[in-house]
C-alpha cells in the first residue's frame, strides 16, 4: 500500500508589516462559520529527483510563501469566537502563521492526477489516497482555530502536490485565488531571477481589508449569530461546529470506501442539453427556461443524473416503473449552490476584496418531475428561475440560508455543487508549469460536487464525483446514457 512520510513540520511566517491585528468577520463571512474547511489539492509534474526538489524547488515555495502572505495576513491568522463575542480574524505575534507540511509519497503521481474525463472515460480512483496530501487544520488554542494549513509532498522522479486546507469564513473562491496568484507569481518571479523578471505586483491589486466595503446588514448579522450561538449552546464547545449536516466530522480512512471520479462537460454536451430543452418546449408549447447559460446547463444534467441515481439504487428501476412515480410526487430534491455577490449586491465591490461576497441559492423541483421524461426540462426551469432570483435581488430571503440549508441537507433526494468554473485555477503556475490536476477533497466528507474551469477543453466545465463504488458505478452509466440519449 502506498504511503506518505512526513519530513518536515514548520510554520511560515508572514514578513512583517504594518497590517491590522483584527478583522472582525462580516454577515457574508457568518454563515461559512457552520461548514466544513475546504481541501484543495493541485498536482504539478517535476520529473526530477527528490533532492532536486528538495534543494532548487522547495527554497522558492517557501520564501514565495512568505511574500505572498505579508499581503493576505489574515489567511496567517486566527479564527477567534469567544462565546457571545463577535467572531473575528486576530493576527497578533502569538497567533500567526501558516502550518507547513513537507511530505514525501510513493504513490503513483501519474494515476493520481490522470485525466480522461475529456475523452469521455471515467477512471475511479480510491479516494482515501488522496486524503494524506492534504493537512489538517492546526489544533485549536481555547477560542482560536487555524485558518489555513498547506502541505507540499513531493513524488520523486514525477512531481509534486500542494494541498491547502483553508476555513471559507476567511475567504471566498475569489480571494483563495487572489493569494495564490501572488504565490505563484513570487514563485516565479524567485524562479526566473530578478534580472529577467519584473516585480510581480503588478499582476493583483493589493487585498483590501476594509470591512465598510461590505455595508453593515445588522438584522442578518444577528440572525447568523443566534443561529450559530444556538447551535453551539447544543454540541460541546468548540471554536467551530462539527458533527453536523452541515459540517460532518472525517471518518478514519479505513472506513472510507468512496471512489473519485472526473467529468468534463464539452461546449458539445452543453449544446445538446440546451437543444434538447428547447425542442421540448417548442413541441409542447411551453415558455423557454429563463437562464440557460453554460453553468446552468451543466448544474441541469448533473442534477437528473445525480436524482436518478438515488432513486435506481433504491429500487426504482431504469425507467420509473418499479416504484410508483405518483409517490415521488410529494417528495422534492434540492440543488444547492454558492453565487458569486461582486456584481449582485447592488453597489461596487472590488475584486480585490478580502473576504466573502457570496451568496447561498437553493432550487427545488419534485422528484417525479426529475426522474421523468421531461427531467432535465424541469431541473433547467428550477434552477434557472432560482439564479435569476439571487441576479434581482441576492439578499431577499438571506435571513433562511443557514435554515435553507440545513433543511436541504436534512433532505435524502439533494444535490450540492461547490467551485465555479469562471475561476482560473488552472492558471496557478509556481513556474514548473500549470497544474496537472485539481482535487476538491473535501467532498468525501460533504458529498457536494466539484465544479472547476476545464484544463484543456476552451470552455468545458471540470465535474469532480465522490462516492461509494455502486453509486459511482450507476453514475457513470446514467452519465454517459444521458447524452447518448440527448444525441
Amino acid at each position: 500500500m502506498a504511503g506518505v512520510t512526513v519530513l518536515e513540520r514548520s510554520h511560515v511566517l508572514p514578513l512583517p508589516s504594518a497590517a491590522p491585528t483584527r478583522l472582525p468577520l462580516t454577515f457574508l463571512d457568518l454563515p461559512w462559520l457552520f461548514f466544513h474547511p475546504s481541501q484543495q489539492l493541485f498536482f504539478y509534474d517535476y520529473p526530477h529527483p527528490a533532492s532536486h526538489f528538495a534543494s532548487a524547488a522547495l527554497p522558492l515555495l517557501k520564501s514565495s510563501l512568505s511574500l505572498a502572505l505579508r499581503l493576505f495576513f489574515p489567511l496567517a491568522g486566527h479564527l477567534h469566537t469567544a462565546p457571545a463575542r463577535h467572531p473575528a480574524i486576530l493576527c497578533t505575534p502569538r497567533l500567526a502563521g501558516v502550518s507547513l507540511t513537507i511530505a514525501e509519497s510513493d504513490d503513483d503521481f501519474h494515476d493520481l492526477c490522470h485525466d480522461d474525463g475529456s475523452r469521455g472515460l471515467q477512471s475511479q480512483r480510491a479516494a482515501h489516497r488522496f486524503h494524506p496530501l492534504v493537512p489538517a487544520l492546526s489544533p485549536e488554542e481555547g477560542h482560536a482555530v487555524a485558518l489555513m494549513a498547506i502541505q507540499i509532498t513531493v513524488f520523486p522522479g514525477s512531481g509534486f502536490s500542494v494541498g491547502i486546507t483553508y476555513h471559507h469564513v476567511a475567504a471566498d473562491e475569489r480571494t483563495f485565488n487572489n493569494f495564490l496568484k501572488a504565490w505563484t507569481a513570487r514563485c516565479t518571479h524567485a524562479l526566473i531571477g530578478n534580472a529577467e523578471c519584473p516585480a510581480p505586483t503588478p499582476l493583483i491589486d493589493p487585498p483590501r481589508f476594509d470591512r465598510a466595503i461590505i455595508r453593515d446588514m445588522p438584522t442578518l448579522e444577528q440572525r447568523f449569530l443566534n443561529e450559530w450561538w444556538k447551535q453551539q449552546q447544543q454540541l460541546p464547545y468548540s471554536p467551530l461546529i462539527r458533527g453536523t449536516v452541515m459540517c460532518p466530522v472525517v471518518p478514519d480512512d479505513g472506513q472510507c470506501d468512496m471512489v473519485r471520479s472526473t467529468f468534463v462537460v464539452v461546449p458539445s454536451h452543453m449544446e445538446l442539453v440546451r437543444s434538447w430543452i428547447m425542442g421540448h418546449c417548442e413541441a409542447n408549447g411551453l415558455p423557454l427556461p429563463v437562464h440557460l447559460s453554460p453553468y446552468v446547463l451543466t448544474c441541469t444534467f448533473l442534477w437528473v443524473v445525480r436524482v436518478k441515481t438515488h432513486f435506481q439504487l433504491s429500487g426504482l428501476g431504469k425507467n420509473g416503473r418499479t416504484m410508483d412515480i405518483d409517490s415521488l410526487a410529494v417528495r422534492t430534491s434540492y440543488f444547492g449552490y454558492i453565487a458569486g455577490g461582486i456584481s449582485r449586491l447592488g453597489y461596487p465591490v472590488p475584486e480585490s476584496y478580502f473576504g466573502n461576497c457570496v451568496g447561498f441559492g437553493r432550487a427545488e423541483a419534485a422528484c417525479s418531475d426529475l426522474v421523468g421524461e421531461a427531467g432535465i426540462f424541469h431541473a433547467a426551469t428550477a434552477l434557472g428561475s432560482a439564479i435569476k432570483r439571487l441576479d434581482r435581488s441576492m439578499l431577499e430571503s438571506a435571513e433562511e440560508w443557514i435554515l435553507d440549508w440545513r433543511a436541504m441537507l436534512e433532505s435524502d433526494v439533494h444535490v450540492v455543487v461547490v467551485g465555479s468554473p469562471k475561476v482560473d485555477f488552472y492558471d496557478r503556475d509556481f513556474g514548473w508549469g500549470r497544474p496537472r490536476k485539481i482535487e476538491e477533497v473535501s467532498t468525501d466528507w460533504t458529498g457536494a460536487i466539484s465544479l472547476h474551469e476545464s484544463r484543456d477543453v476552451e470552455g468545458g466545465i471540470e465535474v469532480g464525483v465522490s462516492l461509494l463504488k455502486a453509486k459511482m458505478d450507476a453514475f457513470i452509466a446514467l452519465f454517459v446514457e444521458g447524452f447518448r440519449i440527448l444525441k
